[in-house]
């Protein structure tokens, strides 16, 4: 049988009488005097003083040992400083969704959040590198969440990076938990009131120092809020896709003097801009407002507009053009649509008004489906006039994803002779063909096997043409023979504009007389670049 003391009196179990025999008047021998148990004390005292000494030399080897390995030991704090503000992660606030499906316009957030924060929890040395340098705080992106912690939390941010920011402008992105919709309404309105202290810390307290905005699933009930963006020259405002339906509201930017650039995605609702505007991005916002906002800023440089939605009564925004309407300052111009039911009457008498004294690129597409066809044939006049309207500084066009016939191809690209630049992006080959197979030849003799040098003829389709891109073909990629034919052609024709640029981003069918042929132009003489896809 073991025998063991007691951890706390040093009192032997084993040494004595069982306790039972032990009576409430015997004292035993290993109590300790008062005295005794204070130097005990003081003894314990100096061995914890000890250990945390021994943990404080420990920790200062092991500090020391780190440093002698880190490489950025001996690096100047301000140019640790400098390091930091190129790796840290941008936050691209004005970028466009990447997907052609309007389910999916809202980018996956950025997961590298708050990077700032990681940075000053490595070491002294870099935590002190990186709140002396403000730049690195000016810009940050965060997600609200509707909890009590959290909002606490974001406030608290909010505040930490302005400060450490000092007067510099700030670039925020706010990305918006999942909201209840208006159809639920007690939710939504709780869901308001508890969500308005972070809008109120960020849009009001913080407004004026915003220069660069971007909201993600930002809620119409906050719109008015936006009127504090006294010095804010880009905004983007991400709605999100369970809110593809007109709102009770009014998203009035009018008030905001120094706003340049906007990108709007899936804003369901009237929309005013100011005169300031030169960069506008709309996606999946009704056709009768993206032509409205396209006559109605004057400083426009750059307009895109990506997956028009049809017109809608209940927004109650209505754009007559009747008469031309020049747009002075427009260099870069997007037009797309989904679906060919889009074009009204209103719409397409509109686009046969309108004209450009500076337009440079142009991105056009207007249909994607063959059961429109018998419609197309109604719609060809205005496209046409559109087409003819189009000034001579317009160097490059793209086709996306267009189904037109050869008559209407070939009669829409007649119309801009000077063109230098063409791109067809996921077209059917049955519009393609026809157009590689025209270039280069006289329009005289478009529908012959083989070109009659012997006849002359000055009108040839595109002769100015430079540069031609093919960009993924909706059904059977093209033959190779029918670009060395237009290569060939433009050789032959002796209008060639300088070294000619070929692009297939698409698999095309080679044989070796086609690559045969290629060799044969190579020494001739004829300048040219061929880029395959891999």
């Amino acid at each position: 049988m073991s025998t063991t003391g007691c951890p706390r009196c040093g009192y032997n179990r084993g040494m004595t009488p069982d306790t039972a025999c032990i009576t409430p008047n015997t004292t035993p021998k290993s109590v300790v005097e008062t005295d005794e148990v204070s130097l005990l004390e003081d003894g314990v005292r100096r061995l914890e003083n000890e250990i945390f000494s021994l943990h404080e030399a420990r920790a200062s080897l092991l500090r020391r040992i780190n440093n002698a390995r880190s490489a950025t030991r001996h690096v100047p704090p301000e140019v640790l400083s400098t390091i930091f503000q190129f790796v840290l992660p941008r936050v691209d606030l004005m970028r466009s969704p990447i997907s052609d499906n309007p389910e999916d316009v809202i980018k996956p957030y950025n997961s590298d959040e708050l990077s700032q924060c990681k940075l000053t929890a490595v070491s002294h040395s870099w935590r002190q590198a990186a709140l002396s340098n403000p730049q690195l705080w000016s810009s940050f992106s965060l997600r609200l969440r509707v909890h009590p912690s959290v909002m606490n939390a974001n406030l608290s941010l909010f505040d930490w990076f302005s400060r450490n920011a000092g007067s510099l402008p700030m670039s925020i992105e706010l990305d918006i938990e999942k909201q209840p919709t208006s159809v639920l309404r007690n939710k939504r309105a709780k869901y308001i009131q508890l969500m308005e202290p972070n809008a109120k810390a960020v849009l009001v307290d913080y407004g004026e120092r915003i220069q660069y905005l971007r909201l993600t699933s930002f809620p119409e009930e906050w719109f008015h809020h936006l009127k504090n963006l006294d010095h804010c020259d880009s905004l983007a405002i991400v709605r999100p896709s369970y809110h593809n339906r007109p709102v009770k509201a009014h998203l009035d930017l009018t008030e905001l003097p120094h706003l340049r650039h906007v990108v709007l995605i899936q804003v369901w609702c009237p929309i005013s801009l100011p005169s300031t505007i030169t960069t506008l991005h709309l996606r999946v916002i009704p056709v009768e407002i993206c032509l409205k906002l396209l006559v109605t800023c004057p400083r426009l440089v750059k307009f895109k507009c990506d997956e028009t939605e049809p017109e809608n009564e209940r927004i109650g925004t209505v754009t007559n053009v009747n008469e031309p309407i020049t747009i002075k300052e427009l260099e870069y111009l997007t037009w797309s649509i989904r679906y060919c039911s889009i074009w009204s009457p209103r719409i397409c008498r509109g686009f046969t008004f309108l004209r450009f004294s500076r337009l440079r690129t142009l991105h056009w597409s207007d249909d994607t489906d063959y059961k429109y066809s018998d419609e197309r044939t109604g719609r060809k006049n205005w496209r046409f006039k559109f087409f003819s309207n189009l000034p001579t500084t317009l160097s490059s066009l793209a086709f996306v994803r267009c189904v037109y016939s050869i008559e209407e191809s070939r009669e829409l690209l007649g119309t801009i002779p000077h063109l230098s630049n063409l791109h067809f992006i996921d077209c059917d080959t049955t519009c393609v063909e026809p157009i590689v197979k025209a270039i280069g030849r006289p329009i005289s003799q478009i529908e012959k096997e083989s070109v009659d040098t012997s006849i002359s003829s000055d009108k040839m389709l595109l002769p100015n043409l430079s540069n031609l891109s093919i960009t993924e073909t909706l059904d059977e990629p093209p033959d190779g023979y029918i670009f060395v034919d237009m290569l060939e052609a433009i050789h032959n024709s002796g209008k060639g504009q300088g070294r000619f640029q070929l692009t297939l981003e698409h698999p095309v069918s080679w044989n070796a007389n086609d690559l045969d042929r290629i060799r044969m132009l190579e020494s001739s003489g004829f300048s040219f670049s061929l880029d395959l896809a891999k």
